[in-house]
């Protein structure tokens, strides 16, 4: 059986600068192990804490560059504790960001917007100075930083994560060198706001219409094929989509 994994205690008072990206209450702080760290309040009864976990051990399974998180608690509530995988000097660059210059009038604040497609995305990836992410132990015949980028939407197609938004994904600067961020931010994943006896249900029952991967593949992506489609992409046809742009 596996060790059940550690909840970290986070002092309120260790909060050193309150996080404003997002729609989640979350905070910076210093461990003495971890360095820099971003508590993350997970909203009662949402399942945002161990979903998150979880996305992360899969995510080291598959080899991806990835955030690490850590089960944690605050003030008595639940969240989840990550090392910023920032290097010292460096800054992150969101997508949002990195598209507003090239689309105009991209609108950067909405959440979803239909100017987010596949081809927008590797248009940013496919530059030639995008450096694979920054420390990661390279994978065998992972040469170009949009290959990463599609092992990104493997993850998601394979977990159900519905929240790949621009801001959800990014680059990071250092010194004269640009690195594709690691993932990060999967919350939105694993049927994570299902209640448990319909997870249960989903993996025992014969209807085909209500299985586990039924559910997958029902799943919303945040990325779309074009400007002009009213309907982002599935998850799976996310990833598809990016594992043929790609090539």
């Amino acid at each position: 059986m596996l060790e059940p994994f550690p909840i970290i205690q986070v002092a309120k008072e260790a909060a050193e600068a309150y996080e404003e990206v997002g729609t989640k209450a979350k905070f910076w702080f210093y461990d003495e192990q971890r360095g820099r760290c971003l508590f993350k309040k997970a909203r009662p009864n949402t399942g945002e804490d161990w979903s998150e976990k979880v996305a992360a051990e899969l995510a080291k399974m598959l080899g991806l560059p990835h955030a690490s998180y850590e089960l944690a608690t605050s003030d008595g509530e639940r969240g989840t504790v990550s090392p910023s995988f920032i290097p010292a000097g460096g800054e992150l660059s969101l997508g949002n960001e990195l598209l507003s210059p090239t689309i105009p009038g991209y609108p950067q604040t909405e959440d979803s917007p239909s100017q987010h497609t596949v081809a927008q995305v590797f248009s940013i990836l496919k530059d030639s100075t995008l450096e694979l992410p920054y420390g990661w132990d390279v994978l065998a015949n992972i040469t170009e930083a949009p290959h990463v980028f599609v092992g990104y939407l493997l993850l998601d197609a394979w977990i159900g994560n519905t929240d790949r938004h621009h801001e959800n994904w990014g680059v990071i600067k250092l010194e004269s060198l640009t690195y594709l961020a690691p993932t990060y931010d999967h919350a939105s994943s694993l049927g994570r706001n299902l209640p448990d006896s319909e997870r249960y249900g989903r993996f025992k029952t014969t209807d085909q219409g209500f299985t586990v991967q039924a559910f997958v593949m029902k799943g919303k992506s945040c990325l779309y094929r074009r400007t002009t489609d009213n309907r982002p992409l599935k998850v799976h046809a996310a990833f598809l989509e990016a594992a043929a742009e790609s090539c």
